[in-house]
């Protein structure tokens, strides 16, 4: 008697959750099959206490189905036009919690508000790639020369123009403030003039006596400098070596010193990064060639630059400026993550002037 009423009450309380169960699901399930009485029929009346989105998500995790379209779709009648900027904004407008417009920061002198980034990464998508792929695309694929195939024309266009003004801009700069090795700094984010700079600074050091060498003006020709540029080339070196304790005694020697430095650094980048020579017609005619990857490569930098990362993909070490295998940087980086942690913590990046003084006062004292 006892083991029947054992089993009976388990059969009851199992009866009981049953009835708990079916009533609970009973409130969320609709009592009338969708396909003959949706049209006047709520099929989420168990959630109506709920915001609706919130219902709607709600609903599709417990009862299955699909709550919304893929994006996939919206975007493309974004790009057919069914769907408009003005229709964006509207619906943005309405939604208190977005908030106003908030400025996050400026580049190429345009400002870049949260809403905007909002809107482009709903257009266009901006979902974050897993490491190994984005290595992939960097390095085998064509993610750093080429534009996606889903950038509209118009974008493309803009983007184009907008690298052929600039890169012919940074041209008109060498010889006009600029060296060559500003130039690629200043493209690539590496700091080949400090590198330059370092090789004259030791070669003085390692031979204080006048030496000589091939002269100035050959040197300008192999770098590809304009004759009318020449001039004022060589003011732009001067003014990186005045500190330069030789500058003053024999700026002939220090101007030939750099040219020589310039052009083995010059001569390694270009080739390592675009297979050209290292002369100013030769880089521009790349440039102009492949505008595209040109722009490509200069949003890529810029985007590293603005985090303070140099390139993880780069065939240049940003150290030394030496040729480095891509494949292996993972390593390095492990390498170098190790010695922080065992050398307590990591190098603070110092400004080139900054740097200077700091290892001028470092030699004095």
């Amino acid at each position: 008697m006892t083991t029947t009423t054992s089993g009976t009450a388990a059969h009851a309380d199992h009866r009981a959750h049953l009835a708990h169960a079916l009533e609970h699901w009973g409130h969320l399930l609709p009592s009338q099959g969708p396909m003959t009485t949706f049209v006047h029929h709520n099929t989420l009346h168990g959630l109506q206490h709920e915001p609706f989105e919130r219902a709607v998500a709600e609903g599709q995790r417990l009862l299955g189905g699909r709550a919304y379209e893929p994006v996939a779709h919206g975007r493309a009648r974004y790009r057919a036009g069914r769907i408009t900027d003005p229709d964006l904004d509207e619906v943005f407008a309405s939604r208190p919690e977005l908030g106003p417009a908030e400025v996050l920061g400026t580049a190429g002198g345009q400002t870049i508000s949260d809403a905007e980034i909002r809107k482009l990464h709903l257009v266009y998508g901006a979902t974050a790639v897993p490491p190994e792929v984005l290595r992939y695309a960097m390095t085998v694929g064509q993610a750093g020369r080429r534009l996606a195939a889903d950038v509209s024309d118009s974008a493309r266009a803009r983007l184009l123009s907008r690298s052929q003004r600039e890169l012919a801009e940074s041209m008109d700069r060498i010889g006009a403030g600029w060296t060559v090795a500003d130039w690629f700094g200043a493209l690539l984010e590496l700091d080949a003039t400090a590198a330059v700079l370092g090789e004259v600074a030791a070669n003085v050091a390692a031979d204080p006596t006048t030496s000589t060498g091939p002269p100035v003006a050959r040197a300008l020709r192999s770098l590809g400098i304009p004759a009318e540029r020449r001039d004022a080339y060589l003011v732009a070196v001067d003014a990186h070596c005045a500190d330069l304790p030789e500058a003053r005694r024999d700026p002939e020697r220090i101007r030939r010193l750099w040219l020589e430095a310039e052009t083995r650094t010059v001569r390694g980048l270009a080739r390592r990064h675009f297979g050209v020579p290292g002369t100013v017609d030769a880089l521009e005619a790349h440039c102009t060639r492949d505008l595209e990857g040109h722009a490509i490569g200069a949003l890529w930098q810029a985007c590293l630059a603005a985090f303070d990362l140099t390139d993880p993909y780069g065939p240049t070490d940003p150290e030394s400026l030496t040729e480095r295998d891509p494949d292996a940087v993972p390593e390095r980086v492990a390498e170098r993550i190790a010695d922080i942690g065992r050398f307590g913590g990591p190098t603070v990046r110092l400004p080139r002037d900054l740097r200077s003084a700091v290892r001028d006062g470092a030699g004095a004292a």
